[in-house]
């Protein structure tokens, strides 16, 4: 960071006039130089060249430092804020982190130094290269859906109040809330003939979407943007089976004597595999953006099928789907990275810039143009309920990359 930024910015909070990105981005600083004695020296320097003429007190300390460490009351409790910190791996990364007690630090020396009344001036701004406005930023992506009944009528969820949607077949279809629906089957009918065609319905998720639903069963289901879950209307029979494009997270309710079958299938109903399982929670990502099917298990044990090829799955393992219909078994994978999206975070773990462009084109409906491509792997952890700008500004504090932004497009650039 340069001497005039990081001076703009401790002007900026000592007048309580910090956005939380401009408090983000000191923390960064702070948590960047490796000794604690160097940016204290340093602090303590640019400190003086403001030309103080009040020394702050005590109470002035208490205050600026619940204002750093305020979170985001609007924030759902399973999203973490935004960790900014960088580290060195094969070359240049990113890492993100708030360094709370380095801010506590700096709090603790700006109690016996002095308080500038002097206003921050424009010509201290940094210049951002991705030209985003508040008039033309990008929201994130949220809770949108259509629900297609077997029928053809297509209910658009994201625009009709919650309550009772329809009924089919003695199962209640009901949105629970935003981004929530259940299908509650009444438990005094019984299915008497399973001989008659099963009727299918489809959750589809638009890019920049995401729902959730859950099945006749109790079975849970999370997609995300730009994905498809068809599925019976009621499970009867000998099993339960449902069609996923795109990706989705599944918890499935136990049930020995109706094993849960999983198609993956490509947009135009192509299968591309088969997962079965019991009872057990697991991730399919099968983008057809893509190369390969990954299929990733939490908690339980599935067997995963590509043409002749079949794998078990023991909690933590992911098998990859070939394309050539072979299936490769791997073993280190990291949880927390692969159901992110679920959680409400992007987690880049060593990913290349269009890894991480492929993510963002799916939850900001964006498309995504490259003038250039570095080499830098990327790792962090950001909230999905960021506007682009936020997170576009993560990636190029980096200076490893560098954005434009026209409409719904992004250029990547060196």
């Amino acid at each position: 960071m340069s001497t005039d930024r990081l001076q703009y910015l401790l002007d900026k909070l000592f007048h309580r006039q910090c956005s939380q990105d401009e408090k983000e981005e000191l923390s960064l600083w702070i948590d960047t130089v490796p000794d604690d004695e160097e940016w204290k020296e340093r602090l303590s320097r640019i400190w003086n060249s403001f030309g103080p003429s009040e020394k702050m007190e005590p109470s002035k300390a208490d205050s600026v430092l619940k204002e750093i460490l305020k979170k985001g009351t609007d924030k759902p409790a399973n999203v973490k804020a935004l960790k900014p910190r960088y580290t060195s791996v094969s070359g240049q990364m990113m890492r993100w982190s708030v360094a709370a007690a380095a801010i506590i630090g700096i709090l603790i020396i700006l109690s016996v130094i002095y308080l500038s009344k002097r206003p921050p001036t424009a010509s201290r701004e940094l210049a951002s290269n991705n030209n985003i406005t508040g008039q033309n930023d990008i929201k994130p992506g949220g809770n949108k859906a259509t629900l297609t009944l077997a029928n053809g009528k297509i209910i658009v969820l994201d625009s009709i109040h919650n309550g009772l949607l329809t009924n089919q077949h003695n199962s209640n279809i009901i949105k629970v809330s935003s981004g929530l629906i259940s299908y509650n089957i009444n438990r005094r009918s019984q299915i008497t003939d399973h001989s008659s065609q099963i009727e299918y319905n489809t959750l589809s998720t638009p890019l920049g979407g995401q729902y959730q639903l859950i099945l006749p069963d109790g079975s849970k289901v999370w997609l995300n943007a730009g994905s498809s879950l068809k599925f019976p209307v009621v499970f009867s029979g000998k099993g339960r089976m449902v069609m996923v494009s795109g990706e989705a997270y599944f918890e499935i309710a136990r049930n020995s004597n109706m094993p849960f079958v999983v198609h993956i299938t490509s947009p135009d109903g192509k299968d591309k595999g088969i997962v079965e399982v019991l009872g057990t929670n697991f991730n399919i990502d099968a983008y057809n953006d893509e190369s390969n099917i990954k299929t990733t298990l939490i908690d339980g044990s599935i067997k995963v099928l590509n043409g002749n090829d079949s794998k078990m799955l023991a909690p933590g393992e992911q098998a990859e789907m070939k394309g050539n219909g072979g299936i490769q078994l791997n073993k280190e994978i990291n949880l927390n990275e692969v159901i992110a999206w679920k959680n409400g975070l992007f987690d880049f773990e060593g990913n290349n810039i269009e890894e991480v462009m492929q993510q963002l084109a799916k939850w900001y409906d964006i498309k995504v143009d490259y003038q250039n491509v570095p080499s830098t792997q990327y790792v962090g952890t950001i909230s999905r309920n960021s506007n682009i700008s936020e997170v576009l500004k993560m990636l190029e504090m980096t200076g490893t990359v560098h954005f434009k932004v026209e409409g719904r497009t992004v250029t990547v650039m060196q």
